[in-house]
């Protein structure tokens, strides 16, 4: 399992060696597709945001793949991860998982009360980041990982100067294969133990034969939404 640079939707794709990860045999096949963009994504976000143990990390977007991988991955280092969601019945769905959770609409009272974040993983963007740096802590650390709550975002400065907070972005398209093997490295190194061992798992919302793609982007553009959303290839050659 790994990255693939493009024209990753296929039945077989061409990768660089140090750019892939052993699956590890406890898990299956089905289980490592979900795996390798989400588990990278969120390790690289959290290594930006310079976690540490003890830090209370606020993933928005929590039901992601993303998400959930970030949130584990926290988990596994020792800091207090909390997710945020749009329903109730997606805040039940993941308490059954494990994951704990806020009400979008209780999220600023509640980081409040839990005197901010150390670290928000923002999975959504646009004017949600100036509601980021209202409930950040002093010296804390927002990293935007998707813009697919829009590309622009109105920034309360005052927020910004006054409690010294590290606002930066991450992607990993654009990096060099270098950039790219020296990060699968370390997911290898830190990441891959916590999947052998059943600690990280996506859960899959779905499998779509790859003949019905459109349905599948469809299904994704659909709320509620909980772990990966998968092609099967098996039948696409004829």
């Amino acid at each position: 399992m790994g990255l693939v640079s493009e024209a990753a939707l296929a039945d077989r794709v061409l990768a660089q060696q140090d750019h892939l990860l052993a699956v590890p045999e406890s898990i299956s096949d089905l289980a490592a597709a979900t795996l390798p963009e989400a588990i990278i994504t969120g390790f690289d976000a959290l290594q930006r945001a310079r976690t540490q143990l003890g830090d209370r990390v606020v993933i928005r977007g929590v039901n992601g793949g993303v998400g959930l991988a970030a949130y584990q991955i926290a988990k596994a280092m020792g800091a207090v991860p909390l997710g945020i969601v749009r329903s109730a019945q997606t805040a039940n769905n993941l308490d059954r998982l494990g994951v704990t959770t806020v009400l979008e609409d209780d999220f600023v009272a509640e980081i409040r009360e839990r005197n901010g974040a150390d670290v928000i993983i923002e999975l959504v963007g646009g004017a949600y980041i100036a509601q980021d740096l209202r409930v950040v802590a002093s010296g804390g650390r927002i990293v935007v990982v998707s813009v697919a709550g829009g590309n622009e975002a109105t920034i309360p400065t005052n927020h910004l100067l006054g409690k010294r907070v590290d606002l930066m972005g991450t992607v990993l398209r654009p990096r060099t294969n270098g950039e790219k093997a020296l990060l699968i490295s370390e997911v290898r190194k830190h990441v891959l133990p916590l999947i052998a061992d059943g600690q990280l798992t996506i859960p899959v919302e779905g499998v779509f034969p790859a003949k019905s793609v459109a349905d599948a982007f469809d299904h994704l553009e659909k709320p509620g939404k909980i772990g990966k959303v998968l092609l099967d290839f098996e039948n696409a050659i004829s």
